[in-house]
């Protein structure tokens, strides 16, 4: 889906560090292998993903490999793979540097200011 352009970028969530470190090992070396490589054809969107893990920018050509760490993430996720069939695309950020938003609130007499990072994107409507 990368090489078609039907997607810029993949999440994939892994249920223990085991097995994320395992997809990332796998990943990395299907990346590197030149038979494959050489299988893309050359005007593909992205030829060859760069493989990282939630502590790094996900950008195009990205494919992230990730634990989920917590059981309401888990949950959460769970529910979301149920109504696939309602979303469009979603994305788990990691935990800080992903993508903040600025907000404040008054704490007393004085008011406060912070960031907030999300910890899901969901793209609905527009299938």
């Amino acid at each position: 889906m990368l090489a078609e352009g039907v997607v810029d970028r993949v999440l994939v969530l892994a249920p223990s560090t085991t097995i994320e470190k395992g997809l990332t090992e796998k990943f990395r070396q299907l990346s590197a292998d030149a038979d494959l490589l050489r299988l893309i054809p050359e005007d593909a969107k992205i030829r060859n993903p760069r493989i990282i893990n939630a502590t790094e920018t996900i950008g195009a050509g990205d494919i992230c490999i990730e634990n989920i760490h917590s059981e309401p993430e888990r949950k959460f996720v769970e529910k979301l793979i149920a109504n696939s069939d309602l979303i469009d695309a979603w994305i788990k950020s990691r935990d800080t540097g992903f993508y903040s938003i600025d907000y404040s609130w008054r704490k007393g007499e004085h008011p406060k200011q912070a960031k907030f990072n999300p910890d899901f994107f969901i793209k609905l409507g527009n299938k």
